[in-house]
């Protein structure tokens, strides 16, 4: 190799190390939610067939409402609080009517869809405990328990405070536009430990099905301990919509605690018309723990079938919502089974964001660390999609890549879609396919594309290849990559 080569890629690799110690780690979130049961101060029993709602429209604060039976129809959680609605020891079933949330902090009747009127926004610290919320079908469920801000640019008198624990909340197996397991807003938000299931939906109701959803809370969330069936996202924190005053939505959910879920799809939907779509995905959120998670058995569909998909959404709403963030993201100790791409991370919104004029914000700081990825052409054996990437970048900006253990039967172990990429860090990884040679599809794109300028403050190091040749690993990584080696068979899982 020439010397003035050898002395330009070193010139490469000086400029990415100094990229590398002026990037700024992820934030972690500054508060988590440590929900404490309130005080009980008054303890009421309601058995059916006698009228839940008149008890529930009665409840003083410090009242522990402790429900058995079964009731059909919509239940309004009143302003105000602390309270506890609980089952006993026979159970306690909520069943939706048609259309119709079963449990809701909304209108006097809970409304038809998801937008509510306000005036009982100011319900605050609401422990609901081992309740068993469904619907009742035959379709055109929009949430099973929804507590709403309606979308109120105005943060005050957000719902405030509330947990859900121990809950089993399930749509109709199978059935059409089961669309919304649990709706939440506000602020202060815990849903522990609690089975989500059924959730499933063809979008023919112009909605999808979501086994949690947030679009207009600022945080912060603690979503911990849960099983979550739902055929387009498991977890969702969605860009938001239209609000009650016209104003455009300027807030983003912020705080976000995920850890040790399982957020996955049911087999017998293999096949079925519902818009399949993601695992976990945020479109406007910052501060994002996302921790000891699996994920499992995402198919692609309507979408690309991540595990995890990061990237800002703005235009939506009237007037449209100009601002979107997705911001200081930190995935550690997760593993993603069986999907189509594992990671994916974008830091503008590629649809929407056309111009400087819409004002968007570009989105920054992810640190993805220590994950399992499994990742296939053709994942739970669907024929949808071709992907099999492990992570796709989009015009990725301070991301670091550390300790992936990186199984897919693709051509591709990270695909990077649009150049160019900044201070990106890729290091301590095993990679089971060919990332190099690929144009912006491979490694050439973490520092130069056809037509980009060249990228600043990018770097590969100590990363091991298998599955590729050696003759395409000295002419790919070696002028790239610092401690980099060819390695064979699939990566060990991360211990």
């Amino acid at each position: 190799m020439p010397n003035n080569s050898k002395f330009a890629i070193l010139a490469v690799l000086l400029l990415a190390a100094t990229q590398v110690i002026a990037q700024q780690s992820p934030a972690l979130p500054i508060h988590t939610p440590a929900p404490v049961r309130p005080t009980v101060k008054r303890t009421v029993h309601v058995v059916s067939p006698a009228n839940l709602q008149e008890v529930l429209s009665a409840v003083k604060p410090g009242d522990d409402v402790i429900c058995e039976g079964s009731w059909t129809g919509n239940f309004t959680l009143p302003p105000g609080g602390p309270a506890i609605l609980e089952a006993g020891p026979a159970g306690c079933t909520l069943i939706s009517a048609n259309t119709s949330p079963a449990l809701c902090n909304i209108s006097e009747t809970c409304g038809v869809g998801w937008r509510g009127m306000k005036a009982d926004r100011a319900i605050h610290d609401w422990w609901l405990q081992g309740l068993q919320i469904t619907t009742s079908g035959p379709q055109g469920i929009y949430d099973a328990l929804m507590i709403s801000d309606d979308c109120d640019p105005d943060p005050a008198g957000m719902p405030d405070r509330i947990t859900i624990d121990d809950a089993n909340i399930h749509g109709q197996f199978n059935i059409d536009s089961q669309q919304n397991g649990i709706y939440v807003d506000g602020e202060w938000i815990s849903v522990l430990n609690s089975r989500i299931t059924d959730w499933q939906s063809s979008g023919s109701l112009l909605s999808e099905a979501n086994g949690i959803k947030s679009v207009c809370g600022v945080g912060p969330y603690l979503l911990q301990g849960n099983y979550i069936e739902a055929s387009s996202q498991g977890i969702f924190f969605a860009a938001p919509g239209v609000s009650p005053n016209g104003q455009s939505w300027t807030l983003t959910a912020s705080d976000i605690t995920v850890n040790t879920n399982q957020i996955t799809r049911n087999p017998a939907w293999i096949g079925k018309n519902w818009v399949f779509k993601n695992g976990f995905e945020c479109k406007n959120c910052e501060r994002v723990l996302f921790e000891n998670n699996l994920v499992t058995h995402i198919w692609p569909g309507a979408q690309n079938g991540a595990g995890v998909l990061l990237t800002p959404r703005v235009g939506l709403g009237t007037p449209p919502q100009t601002f979107s963030v997705v911001q200081d993201v930190t995935a550690i100790n997760n593993v993603l089974s069986d999907v189509g791409i594992g990671f994916g991370v974008a830091t503008y919104d590629s649809l929407n964001c056309t111009s400087a004029a819409m004002g968007c914000a570009h989105s920054a700081r992810f640190r993805i660390a220590n994950n399992m990825v499994t990742a296939s052409t053709h994942p739970s054996g669907v024929s949808q999609g071709t992907y099999g990437w492990c992570v796709q970048l989009d015009f990725a900006l301070d991301v670091t890549i550390d300790r992936l253990q990186c199984s897919t039967n693709g051509f591709f172990s990270i695909f990077v879609d649009t150049a160019p990429t900044e201070n990106l860090i890729l290091k301590n990884s095993s990679l089971s396919a060919d990332v190099g040679g690929q144009g912006i599809a491979g490694l050439a794109a973490f520092f130069s594309a056809p037509g980009q300028p060249a990228n600043d403050g990018n770097s590969v190091s100590a990363v091991t290849v298998s599955r590729i040749s050696e003759s395409q690993f000295l002419s790919e990584w070696d002028p790239f990559c610092s401690n980099c080696v060819l390695g064979h068979g699939l990566p060990a899982a991360p211990q």
